[in-house]
């Protein structure tokens, strides 16, 4: 006869779902639904934001410069901010164990002026953004 048990031929069980609350909390109703998952709005940006970390910490793990920096092209828009905000906390984040360094060592601000083609640049609140943060700015003309 065969040794294999009832468990080793079922699949592991599945999270529990409590309908109509959200699928990390159970607790709270949810307000954002992705690819048929619910998420109330707390649960769905610390998902996000770990997630975020997950792919910059792997696409450092390509690269193997010791004195790599992140660039974070800044157009002055609300994704970008957003970016530049979640990558400056995730290099300056407190550290334990094995991820005692950070995966950069530092960020960069871009910038590519469109100027040329659009009037009314936004390059002066970029500007400041950058040195608000107290980060490096470099811009690149469109028409270079």
């Amino acid at each position: 006869m065969c040794d294999a048990s009832i468990n080793d031929v079922l699949p592991p069980p599945r999270r529990k779902v409590v309908l109509g609350m959200c699928i990390k909390c159970k607790v709270t109703k949810p307000s954002i639904s992705i690819r048929r998952t619910l998420y109330c709005k707390d649960c769905f940006v610390k998902a996000s934001i770990v997630k975020f970390r997950a792919a910059l910490t792997k696409s450092r793990k390509r690269v193997e410069l010791p004195q790599t920096k992140v660039l974070v092209a800044l157009s002055g828009g609300a994704a970008s901010s957003a970016m530049l905000k979640l990558t400056t906390d995730f290099i300056n984040m407190e550290r334990k164990g094995t991820d005692a360094e950070p995966p950069f060592t530092g960020v960069v601000v871009g910038h590519v002026d469109e100027s040329c083609l659009f009037p009314g640049s936004q390059e002066d609140e970029i500007r400041a953004i950058a040195a608000e943060s107290g980060l490096p700015y470099f811009k690149v003309a469109l028409e270079d």
